[in-house]
């Protein structure tokens, strides 16, 4: 895995870009009305995106080496922002639903905790700057 990685943005009109990784995936930015017209996601929404991605994606193969490879998981995640700008979030909360056969809450407390200080770079960056809380629910 190279330690670079990259993206364009390509400008398409009022506040709207869209987003191309190098295998040519792409994602719409765009901002709430009335600056932009809301057909994308604003640049904060993908922060939380990727930091409840990049929890899950750390989560799962850990779920496994736990023996609990039978699981569903859906995460989360909410930020509250400051109300002038650079209008930055001052907490974020992220909440973890798993449901499945054999869940240990203790085991999921643990992995969850393993994915947050060992594994998941967005989780690393983000909490250096602003406080993220967690709730680990089981259904």
């Amino acid at each position: 895995m190279s330690n670079e990685l990259s993206v364009s943005a390509e400008y398409r009109g009022k506040m709207k870009y869209l987003v191309t990784n190098p295998v040519g995936k792409e994602i719409m930015l765009d901002y709430l009305k009335p600056l932009g017209d809301y057909e994308g996601f604003t640049p904060l929404e993908l922060l939380l995106a990727s930091l409840a991605g990049c929890a899950g994606g750390t989560i799962s193969p850990l779920m496994k080496k736990f023996g609990m490879p039978e699981f569903k998981l859906k995460i989360n995640a909410r930020g509250v922002r400051t109300t002038e700008h650079p209008t930055v979030f001052t907490s974020i909360s992220m909440e973890f639903n798993f449901s499945g056969s054999n869940l240990n809450k203790e085991n999921l407390e643990k992995i969850v905790t393993i994915a947050e200080e060992k594994y998941c770079p967005v989780w690393a960056m983000l909490k250096k700057s602003v406080n993220i809380e967690r709730k680990i629910e089981i259904t």
